[in-house]
């Protein structure tokens, strides 16, 4: 099931909203915060990874 659509049904919200509301966000986060500081996150953004099951699994096999 898609990201968006699980969080809509956790919020309440429809999947549009969600999406739209995240990427406003995205956008001021984008302004604010320093393109390098953004680039270095998606270079190492394993480092910031949030344990769920799925990806639990992946990062005990390393």
């Amino acid at each position: 099931m898609p990201t968006f659509e699980v969080l809509g049904l956790h919020l309440g919200i429809s999947k549009t909203e969600v999406k739209d509301t995240f990427h406003y966000y995205l956008e001021i986060v984008g302004n604010v915060l320093p393109t390098s500081l953004l680039e270095k996150v998606e270079k190492h953004d394993r480092d910031y990874l949030i344990p769920t099951h799925n990806n639990l699994d992946k990062s005990l096999e390393l």
